[in-house]
C-alpha cells in the first residue's frame, strides 16, 4: 500500500507540474500578446459586472459593487487596439470608487506562483545530474569513490552511468568521435 500511495503522489505532483509549466506558457504568451493587443471579457461574477482587460504590463479586472439584476451574458473583445506601452503598475494594485473595485495584477506574480514548481523540479533535475556526472550519490551528494554500487549515507541505490576516467579526461584531452 505504502508504494502505491507514494506513486499516487509522484505522478499528482508530476501532473501538477505540468499544468503549472502550461499555465507559465499562457501567461508569457498573454504577456507578450499584451503589446500588440488588448483582449477584454465582460462577464458576471456572482451575479456582480465584471470587466477583465489584458494591458502590456498587467491584467485588470474591473468589478461592480452593486449586485445586477440579471447576470450579463460572457462578451469577448479579442485583438483591440493597444495603447502606447508604458510600464506604469509594476505592483498589483486595489482600488476602490464605491461603484466598482480595480484590480491591477502585474504578469510577474501569477508567473511567479506558478513558476515555482517547474523551477523547483528543474533545479533538482539538474543538481542529481551533476551529482551523477561528479560521481556522487544522486540523492545525498555523498561521494561514493569507495562504494561505487550503493551509497552508504542514504542507501541509494548508484545510478550507472559511464564516466570518463584517466589521465586523458582529467587534463581535458578529449579523443575525437569515429
Amino acid at each position: 500500500m505504502r508504494g502505491t500511495l507514494a506513486d499516487v503522489r509522484r505522478r499528482l505532483v508530476t501532473i501538477l507540474s505540468a499544468l503549472s509549466l502550461l499555465l507559465c506558457v499562457v501567461i508569457v504568451g498573454l504577456y507578450v500578446r499584451g503589446f500588440r493587443s488588448r483582449d477584454e471579457f465582460d462577464t458576471s461574477i456572482f451575479r456582480h459586472h465584471c470587466l477583465i482587460a489584458t494591458f502590456p504590463h498587467h491584467l485588470h479586472l474591473i468589478l461592480a459593487q452593486h449586485t445586477a439584476s440579471c447576470p450579463s451574458p460572457t462578451a469577448s473583445s479579442i485583438g483591440l487596439a493597444q495603447y502606447p506601452s508604458r510600464a506604469k503598475y509594476l505592483q498589483p494594485r486595489l482600488t476602490s470608487t464605491g461603484v466598482y473595485w480595480e484590480l491591477s495584477i502585474p504578469w510577474w506574480l501569477p508567473l511567479l506562483f506558478v513558476g515555482a514548481l517547474p523551477a523547483h523540479f528543474a533545479v533538482g533535475s539538474w543538481k542529481r545530474q551533476m551529482r551523477a556526472r561528479a560521481g556522487c550519490c544522486t540523492g545525498c551528494g555523498y561521494d561514493l569513490r569507495a562504494t561505487p554500487e550503493r551509497c552508504p549515507e542514504c542507501g541509494t541505490v548508484a545510478a550507472t552511468i559511464s564516466r570518463p576516467t584517466g589521465v586523458r579526461h582529467a587534463l581535458g584531452i578529449h579523443e575525437p568521435r569515429p
